[in-house]
C-alpha cells in the first residue's frame, strides 16, 4: 500500500516559476490589514469630530437666540413701564382691587339711598312701611264703626254692639240701659252680656242679660237693669259680651 504520494518538482510538471505570481509572505498581509484598520479608525474619529462640532455650534446658536429673545422681551417690558410712568397709569393690582370694591359699594349705596331731591321733597316716604290690602272682614268693621250711631266690633266680621238710643227701648220698674247687637252670621244661642253697676264712681254690683238666638243679619236687644235700685249717678260698664254658640 502506498502511504505517500509524491508530486515531484514544478519543472517536472511542466510549470515555470513566475516572480510576479508568487504568493506574498504572511507578515506582509498582516501589515496591510493593520494599516487599513488604522485608516478606518482615523476616518471614524474624524467623522465624529465633525458631528460634535456641528452639534456644539447648533447649541451655541440656540443659546444666543434665547438670550437675544430674553433681552428683547425685557426691553419691551421696560418700554411699557416707561410709557405707563409717563402717562401716570402705573398698574397696581391692590389699588385696582380697592377701586373695584369701592365702585361696588357706591352702586349699592346709590340703589338704596334716595336722591337729594326726593329727600328734600318727601323725607318720610323712604320710612313708610309697606301697605297691605284690608280683608273683607276688616272692611266691614270699618263700615260698622263709621255708622251713625257707630258700632263696636266684638268679633271681626261677625258680631257688633252699640248702646241703644232712648227711643229704641223702655225700662220697667228699675232704671236700666240697653245694648243692640248685630250678627252678620247666625248666633244660634244668643249673645251673653255682663256689666258692672257703678254709682257715684263706685262699683256697687253687676248685672247681666242674654238675647235670643240671632240669624244672619239680625239684630237683638239686651236690657241691663239696676235691680237694687241704687240712688245716685248710675252707670253700666260692659265687662263681657260674646256669642255663646255659632
Amino acid at each position: 500500500m502506498v502511504s505517500t504520494k509524491r508530486l515531484g518538482r514544478v519543472s517536472d510538471l511542466g510549470l515555470e516559476e513566475d516572480a510576479d505570481t508568487r504568493l506574498e509572505p504572511p507578515a506582509r498581509k498582516k501589515s496591510a490589514l493593520f494599516g487599513a484598520l488604522i485608516a478606518l479608525v482615523i476616518a471614524a474619529i474624524g467623522g465624529l469630530t465633525v458631528i460634535v462640532v456641528f452639534l456644539i455650534s447648533e447649541v451655541n446658536s440656540l443659546t444666543d437666540d434665547n438670550v437675544r429673545l430674553r433681552a428683547e422681551t425685557a426691553q419691551t417690558v421696560d418700554t411699557e413701564d416707561d410709557v405707563s410712568r409717563k402717562d401716570g397709569n402705573t398698574h397696581d393690582p391692590q389699588a385696582d382691587t380697592e377701586n373695584s370694591s369701592r365702585k361696588e359699594i357706591e352702586k349699592v349705596t346709590d340703589s338704596v339711598a334716595p336722591s337729594s331731591d326726593s329727600e328734600a321733597n318727601s323725607p318720610a316716604d323712604a320710612l313708610e312701611p309697606p301697605t297691605f290690602e284690608p280683608s273683607e272682614a276688616e272692611l266691614f268693621d270699618k263700615i260698622m264703626e263709621s255708622d251713625d250711631p257707630p258700632w263696636d266690633t266684638l268679633e271681626s266680621g261677625r258680631l257688633y254692639m252699640r248702646w241703644a238710643e232712648d227711643e229704641e227701648f223702655s225700662c220697667g220698674y228699675y232704671r236700666c240701659a240697653a245694648l243692640v247687637f248685630y250678627a252678620s252670621e247666625p248666633c244660634l244661642s244668643g249673645v251673653y252680656v255682663k256689666a258692672s253697676i257703678i254709682v257715684d264712681d263706685v262699683v256697687v254690683g253687676w248685672t247681666n242679660d242674654r238675647t235670643g238666638g240671632l240669624g244672619t243679619d239680625e239684630v237683638a236687644i239686651a236690657i241691663l237693669e239696676d235691680y237694687n235700685d241704687y240712688s245716685g249717678d248710675l252707670q253700666f260698664r260692659i265687662t263681657e259680651a260674646y256669642c255663646t254658640r255659632y
